[in-house]
């Protein structure tokens, strides 16, 4: 016991939010237990004091007659079943409102969900006094605080399978375990009761189980697997498309659950993810439901004049769980010319597989787009965004954390499904449509995908004191060891010319678009300190150094903004470690000009920044940074700060707002070239421009 206690205070001192859930567990089941003695007491209390009155009226007589049940008795009974079943409602309704807003770090929340547990079994008991039920009614109430006890149960065990906070997976099935338990050791009924009991308990806790499996929870998604949540109102004030599904929800409401055992043949996802150098350099990925003997080859060809020489490659197979595990192969492509077209199908087993692709390189000249936003999800509003991206002919798309909302639950891989669907849509119309002579042109290029971490992502919050999802503690195959499904569909680097094993995939990675342009896409915070990022950066761009001309244009991407556009002190404060780490000993070191910031919901664009003052026009010293985004992609106006929140007596900032938005990079490859920054909102409008 003794020495569990260093890892147990580990926990505490890493996860505080899902130790605060666990003693928040804790105290409803203990509220369950004292209210069921209670109310046993109170019936004891009862008979024993009527008994004494008898006696000591001289009236006391033993007589084997029935209890009356008459009229009043009847609405007795009535009123206290109804309010046990109404307090037993309210109590379910708190008590998964609890697990829902786990995912925020606000302590009112916590307190919140603690004082209205509280509330609801400290009303159920007061209830209990004032009403004086009959015995039948009193053995009611305790079932239904035995059934309420198990359902919690049912609740506290699914955490480990929901969410990735594999620490206190033992901590949450121990308190799991008490209520079923302890209401055994406090029933005074027969051993036959008891049994029937515990076995009807097990059965409701079997039951809801099953049916909450993989349970997902999903703000910003179309209400496609499951039910749709509103807590308008509560702290959090979520929108209508927050969504909650099961695996039984979603087999119940999917006429096809992608990736499906036996389901389909094919794919049943295709996307691309870009690699370090964009001019030559890809990562095809394709999903397949879980097969041992399936042998999957990639055939790719750079189309144009001449003759067109087919290559195949052999994907590497990643297995990553979910509704159904399924195989990701992932296949690294290199040595493609700089601004060719490339065209790619699948082979399954010697068979075709899959329609004709396409997609380009990015060219070593000339002028480049690529589209940065971040806070996207999976909704209709997101894609109404992505469509006008589109339009600006990108060559990448970087969202930059918070991309589907998943919250790292394994059973919202179909989250993932829909995000990756909707992004399947969105392709680049040629413009020279003699260069695709005998293809299907509707389809259009494809567009890479580059993501940075965020907290949706992750499902953390808390600034971590090591590396997060550590990969010398990962396991694919052990619940309790997984990494977040971020990491296993999605790979951005390359390892000796493969893709990196699922445990071995970095926060960071680096991008090269010609020759004269760096994309840094780091993590802000969330799966590593903000200091052991700025320690791999200088490490990454001395490995990157074997480029010539060396480029000289950096931007970097990522979550959590240094300069968000609001004015709480909250929001500046959990990113207080950013400023101090990153801005003036590394954004100043490798000269970052544009730095694109999410997470708050909000739309911003600040002066060229340098040292957290603004930068003297004209001034040749030193460096400046124009910081933009706030990350709006897809999220619901009902989840936005409003316009009175805004830090608009901060100087700092050339513009503010709240529109749904995406930023379009254009960007002059050329060593002297500059970079146009237009923001784009989900009609199509050019709401804020700037040349850097």
């Amino acid at each position: 016991m003794l020495s569990s206690l260093p890892y147990l205070s580990t926990l505490f001192y890493r996860d505080a939010l899902i130790v605060s859930q666990a003693f928040v567990s804790a105290v409803l089941v203990v509220c369950a237990l004292l209210t069921a003695l209670w109310v046993s007491r109170i019936k004891d209390d009862v008979a024993y004091t009527r008994i004494l009155q008898d006696a000591e009226e001289g009236s006391l007589t033993i007589e084997d007659t029935p209890e009356a049940d008459g009229r009043a008795s009847t609405l007795e009974n009535c009123i206290s079943r109804g309010a046990c079943g109404v307090m037993s409602l309210l109590t379910l309704v708190v008590w998964y409102w609890c697990i829902a807003i786990s995912i925020g770090s606000s302590p009112k929340q916590l307190l919140f969900c603690l004082g209205g547990m509280l509330f609801v079994y400290l009303l159920t008991a007061l209830l209990a006094r004032l009403l004086r039920p009959s015995e039948a009614s009193l053995r009611a109430l305790k079932r239904l605080l035995q059934w309420q006890a198990a359902i919690a149960t049912c609740y506290i065990i699914q955490l480990p399978t929901m969410w990735t906070y594999h620490g206190q997976v033992y901590l949450s099935m121990l308190i799991g375990a008490l209520p079923i338990m302890l209401t055994l050791k406090f029933n005074s009924d027969s051993f036959v009761h008891i049994l029937r009991s515990f076995l009807i308990a097990l059965l409701i806790a079997g039951v809801m189980s099953y049916g909450l499996q993989r349970s997902c929870i999903s703000i910003f998604a179309t209400i496609d697997h499951g039910v749709g949540v509103v807590l308008a109102g509560t702290p959090v004030a979520w929108p209508s498309n927050y969504q909650w599904s099961t695996r039984l929800t979603r087999a119940l409401t999917f006429s096809h659950r992608p990736c499906e055992p036996g389901s389909v043949d094919g794919p049943c996802q295709i996307y691309l993810t870009a690699a370090n150098n964009l001019s030559s350099e890809i990562i095809i990925n394709a999903h397949f439901s879980a097969d041992e003997s399936r042998k999957v080859v990639f055939v790719y060809r750079e189309s144009g004049g001449g003759q067109q020489t087919e290559r195949g490659v052999v994907p590497q197979k990643f297995s990553v769980p979910g509704d159904y595990s399924r195989d990701v192969h992932a296949a690294y492509v290199n040595g493609l010319t700089p601004g060719a077209v490339v065209e790619f199908w699948i082979l399954a087993d010697d068979k075709i597989v899959s329609d004709v692709r396409r997609f380009r390189t990015v060219p070593l000249s000339g002028q480049v787009t690529i589209a940065v936003g971040g806070d996207a999800g999976a909704n209709d509003l997101g894609q109404r965004v992505s469509e006008q991206v589109a339009k600006y002919d990108p060559y990448a798309a970087v969202f930059a954390g918070d991309v589907s909302y998943d919250n790292s639950l394994i059973g919202c891989a179909c989250i993932w499904d829909k995000f990756l669907s909707n992004w399947d849509k969105i392709r680049v119309k040629p413009k020279d449509m003699s260069s695709s002579a005998g293809l299907n042109d509707t389809q259009g290029y494809m567009i890479p995908l580059i993501f940075t971490t965020g907290n949706h992502d992750l499902g953390v919050n808390a600034q971590p004191s090591t590396q997060r999802y550590d990969s010398h503690d990962c396991d694919m195959t052990v619940m309790r060891k997984l990494r977040p499904l971020y990491f296993g569909y999605f790979a951005f680097e390359v390892h000796d010319g493969e893709v990196p094993e699922i445990c071995r995939r970095s926060n960071n990675h680096l991008h090269v678009l010609g020759h004269t342009t760096f994309l840094w896409a780091l993590d802000s915070d969330y799966g590593e300190p903000a200091q052991s990022t700025a320690d791999w950066i200088p490490v990454a761009y001395y490995l990157a150094g074997g480029l010539e001309p060396r480029p000289r244009r950096h931007m970097a991407v990522y979550h959590m903004p240094m300069y968000p556009g609001l004015s709480s002190p909250g929001i500046w404060a959990q990113s207080t470690r950013l400023r101090e780490v990153w801005e003036r000993d590394l954004f100043a070191k490798i000269n970052i000009t544009v730095a694109f910031e999410h997470h708050v919901h909000a739309f911003k664009r600040t002066h060229p920044l340098r040292d957290g003052k603004v930068a003297s026009n004209g001034s040749s010293s030193g460096f400046s940074t124009v910081f933009v985004g706030d990350g709006k992609w897809g999220v619901s106006p009902n989840d936005s700060p409003s316009e009175d929140s805004l830090a608009r007596d901060d100087q700092r900032f050339a513009k503010l707002g709240t529109v749904n938005h995406v930023w379009i990079a254009k960007i002059d490859l050329n060593v002297e070239g500059s970079v146009s920054l237009v923001a784009v909102d989900e009609h199509g409008v050019e709401v804020d421009s700037v040349v850097i």
